[in-house]
């Protein structure tokens, strides 16, 4: 009885082996993970040289487990079991409070001495006649109660960018912000809920943006964060929400990485490795965003990372002309090539994640 028993346990688990086996050769390969914000290896090229070095060996075995059918299956559950059976609320410094994923970090505070330095070198060789403004977006574990986990000291970040950047004035968006205004999923900031923050900005600025109310809201889901596949506890994914107006719609974008001109939200982009691409197509070096016919003439520059992405068309209709400049894409010494600084607004907002890196900056 036994012996009939461990055969029939032998049978069904080679059946299943097999059956997933036959599986995963039958189904086509996927090309990206959105759930997991990456993209999937695929087949691995053979020849001598990777085969001899053992990269063909570890190359397979990574396409293998990225292509394994039920793979999200598979990590939902292992995320569930360590969640529900083992108690673990936090994993590899990703944390969970209410249903809202957020990663704490620590003030580097030499790294934050590098980016202003880098800030108040343009400033300097590039910005005498331009009007010159700073803001710091907080990131969400600013938020969050986080008991004794490594926290962002913001007084000594102010007091780093207050004693470097001479020319530049601040702007104090932090009191406008709170954790409801950023995504459970994701680190960045929710475009519905920023307007008072690019409310305030434009108004230190002396420009006056259009009223809330002629924004009409569009919603896409799900929108998979860049902390969803990482967080402690199963959650359900977000839903993203971009804002149109008569100047996004009538907004011309160009930028150096693409062709021709493109709209200021590209929805399909939601599908794509990073669904907040769908803000002006994502991560670009440079990009400028016009309005033929906006009420006033007049332009602002906005030195910027992934968080401007969804702020800038709130700005569309306050100004004429929009020019976004990424610095982890694009070096200063370009800057006189692509840009006329002379009689503009140049606003300097990174988060402090971001500022935390400092030395990603060109």
């Amino acid at each position: 009885m036994e012996k009939k028993r461990a055969i029939i346990i032998a049978a069904v688990f080679a059946a299943l082996i097999l059956g997933l086996s036959l599986w995963h050769l039958l189904l086509p390969d996927g090309d990206i993970s959105v759930f997991e914000r990456r993209r999937l290896e695929q087949v691995p090229q053979v020849n001598g040289q990777s085969i001899l070095s053992g990269q063909f060996s570890q190359d397979l075995e990574d396409y293998l487990l990225d292509q394994f059918p039920l793979r999200q299956d598979f990590v939902s559950l292992n995320t569930a079991l360590r969640y529900y059976v083992l108690g673990q609320t936090q994993q590899d410094g990703i944390y969970l409070e209410e249903d809202s994923v957020f990663e704490a970090e620590a003030l580097e505070e030499g790294q934050v001495q590098l980016a202003a330095d880098k800030l108040e070198k343009i400033s300097q060789d590039h910005l005498q006649n331009s009007n010159v403004y700073y803001a710091v977006i907080p990131d969400k574990a600013a938020f969050m109660e986080a008991a004794g986990q490594p926290m962002m000291d913001y007084d000594r970040l102010d007091e780093i960018l207050g004693d470097t950047l001479t020319r530049a004035q601040k702007i104090d968006i932090r009191p406008l912000l709170g954790k409801d205004d950023y995504y459970r999923t994701d680190l960045h900031w929710k475009q519905e809920n920023i307007y008072p923050v690019a409310e305030k900005l434009a108004r230190s600025m002396g420009a006056e943006l259009v009223s809330f109310e002629e924004y009409e809201s569009h919603t896409l889901s799900p929108f998979y964060g860049s902390y969803y596949a990482r967080s402690p506890k199963p959650l359900s994914p977000d839903n993203l929400t971009y804002l149109t107006s008569p100047w996004t719609q009538s907004a011309i974008v160009t930028g150096g990485e693409f062709k021709g001109r493109r709209p200021v939200y590209m929805p399909a982009l939601i599908e794509g490795v990073d669904g907040y691409d769908v803000y002006l197509s994502g991560a670009q070096a440079f990009l400028t965003i016009e309005v033929p016919n906006a009420p006033v003439q007049r332009e602002l520059v906005i030195f910027r990372d992934s968080f401007g992405s969804s702020i800038a068309p709130y700005f569309l209709g306050a100004y004429s002309k929009v020019t976004l400049i990424d610095l982890r894409y694009m070096s200063s010494t370009l800057l006189e090539q692509y840009v006329d600084f002379e009689n503009t607004d140049v606003l300097f907002l990174y988060s402090s994640t971001l500022l935390n890196r400092g030395s990603i900056l060109k």
